[in-house]
């Protein structure tokens, strides 16, 4: 089984780390930022987005707030 390095992923969340500073929970997946943050927004909130981290269960995580995404 082909395996990536954590640093693999950790660039791709560090992206998220750097850039992220809001959510928007919709009630459809929008296709476009413009429908993510008014067409189909349901609410919005400032976020603090923290580093990479191991998740539990292998995989990589960051911690937004009281959210957690996951890769």
């Amino acid at each position: 089984m082909a395996t990536l390095a954590n640093a693999v992923f950790d660039n791709g969340l560090s992206t998220l780390t750097t850039n992220g500073t809001r959510i928007d929970i919709c009630s459809t997946e929008p296709t476009t930022y413009a429908e993510a943050t008014s067409t189909y927004t349901l609410g919005t909130d400032t976020i603090t987005v923290g580093s990479p981290a191991d998740r539990s269960g292998g995989g990589r995580e960051v911690t937004v707030g009281q959210y957690q995404m996951q890769v």
